[in-house]
């Protein structure tokens, strides 16, 4: 398992585990989706794996 498989790992049992009910907005879904678009912008700008 590679470093970013390991954090996506660490941080969905991080927020599983730890993350307040209060957090209606910046949940486990919404950083899902800000991963997807920020993988869609690193595919449009074209950058190197070592960037990425």
């Amino acid at each position: 398992m590679n470093l970013t498989e390991q954090a996506e790992v660490f941080v969905k049992k991080l927020f599983k585990d730890r993350l307040s009910s209060l957090y209606t907005y910046h949940n486990l879904k919404h950083t899902i989706d800000v991963v997807t678009v920020a993988k869609t912008l690193a595919d449009v700008v074209v950058l190197t794996p070592s960037d990425r």
